[in-house]
């Protein structure tokens, strides 16, 4: 499928078991042109993100990793392993990950 938003910038062919690559110096050039070119266009590529709500549940090892991370805003202890924190937002979900996962 084809996406005319998408911009491809070749650096490299294939040719049997070898590799043609591209000038480093053309390659710099081809990037920064097509990075201009998407930057035009960065209104219309908004990713859209998944609807909520969204459930996230970890099972730690260690009671002890459960007990302390249970206290992130809006977690809560299931049991002596468990901890789920649920949101309507994919992002707190995503944040919840990095600071509890």
């Amino acid at each position: 499928m084809k996406d005319s938003k998408l911009i491809i910038i070749s650096t490299k062919s294939g040719r049997g078991k070898s590799v043609l690559s591209e000038h480093p110096a053309d390659v710099c050039k081809a990037l920064y042109k097509g990075g201009a070119e998407v930057a035009k266009n960065l209104p219309a590529i908004k990713p859209e993100l998944p609807k909520g709500p969204f459930e996230l549940i970890i099972k730690y090892s260690e009671p002890a990793a459960a007990i302390r991370n249970c206290n992130y805003p809006g977690a809560v202890l299931v049991d002596d392993f468990t901890v789920k924190y649920v949101s309507e937002n994919y992002l707190d979900i995503m944040r919840a990950i990095i600071f509890i996962g």
